[in-house]
């Protein structure tokens, strides 16, 4: 299992998307999206720990919570892009 990084468009955003999966057993942070990654306003991210990120994505698309842009990290630093 990896680490990963999803950028939303808002806190709120993010917050429902963490609630969402911390409550279907993903463990969850609401993080700051590093500012080398994303430049366009403040930036909120959830990050899934030990998590897979495609059943996270599945429960997020139904109920219109998909990330803007999502990372694989290593180590705790971003290691690339993942493909939504």
């Amino acid at each position: 299992m990896n680490d990963y990084l999803m950028v939303f468009r808002s806190l709120t955003y993010a917050q429902r998307a963490g609630s969402l999966l911390s409550g279907r057993g993903f463990r969850v942070a609401v993080v700051r999206t590093p500012a080398d990654i994303w430049k366009e306003g403040c930036g909120w991210s959830v990050r899934l720990r030990g998590a897979d990120i495609k059943a996270a994505i599945e429960l997020l698309r139904p109920v219109n919570l998909m990330p803007k842009r999502a990372f694989r990290l290593e180590n705790g630093e971003i290691a690339g892009e993942v493909a939504l």
